[in-house]
């Protein structure tokens, strides 16, 4: 997936190798994250419109827009194009709570 965003503009983050930028000239336009199969864009005009069709010639894309989840996390994009982010699962599952045996005394040889 890495060399078919690149081959259409995207630029590979030197930090996170599953970050793209994507660029109009000298301006910022869109940003990419990959996880396994899945992408999450955050991108506009017409230099990402173009990128995104050619990408999705060459690899299977499935859009959703406005709601959904995005590696376990629920993604809504609100009117004002704000996006929030949450993960009420992990709070809301139920915890599993272990018993611990206490850890055996260490000796020291120190003085």
């Amino acid at each position: 997936m890495a060399a078919d965003a690149k081959t259409v503009g995207w630029i590979m983050s030197g930090i996170e190798s599953a970050l793209f930028y994507l660029y109009d000239g000298a301006c910022l336009v869109g940003i990419m994250a990959s996880h396994v199969d899945d992408l999450i864009t955050c991108s506009q005009g017409p230099v990402h419109e173009t990128a995104m069709k050619k990408l999705a010639d060459l690899i299977f894309l499935k859009e959703k827009k406005g709601s959904f989840r995005f590696c376990g996390k629920n993604i809504v994009q609100n009117d004002d194009f704000t996006v929030t982010v949450e993960h009420v699962d992990a709070i809301e599952a139920p915890l599993t709570i272990r018993s611990l045996t206490k850890p055996s005394a260490r000796t020291s040889t120190h003085p």
